[in-house]
């Protein structure tokens, strides 16, 4: 570059005005590099709260359902434990202990009526002598 083109770009600046600004050029770009992290966050913080009526709707939402689902799980909770009789988990109880009498109850009845039929075939039908 010749000197009147550097004349032209650098105008009646001094080397001193010159290193001032190259100084500060330099001091920019340090400070912008330390910054931007803080800046990002600033940003992002802008940002998340432009989004916060629309999260708010989406928590809101959110609750609603829990809501409804601590309903449905009292009520299952209901009727998987005791609870003096009124659940399914008392009825089924219930239901067992009454198949468990009539098995008992068919068991016992099955050997007086195995008992009863020895008794008629060896009263109809006496055993032969030999």
């Amino acid at each position: 570059m010749s000197e009147d083109q550097l004349r032209v770009l650098l105008g009646d600046l001094s080397a001193v005005q010159l290193g001032f600004w190259a100084l500060a050029v330099i001091a920019l770009a340090f400070f912008g590099v330390k910054m931007w992290p803080w800046l990002n966050r600033f940003v992002a913080t802008v940002n998340a709260l432009a989004d916060l009526p629309a999260k708010l709707s989406t928590i809101s939402d959110i609750e609603q359902k829990v809501v409804r689902i601590e309903s449905q799980v009292k009520d299952i909770h209901h009727e998987t434990h005791f609870n003096s009789g009124t659940s399914i988990k008392d009825a089924t109880v219930r239901i067992e202990n009454k198949v468990d009498a009539l098995q008992t109850l068919m068991e016992t009845g099955d050997a007086a009526l195995n008992e009863r039929v020895e008794d008629i075939e060896n009263t109809l039908q006496p055993p032969k002598e030999n």
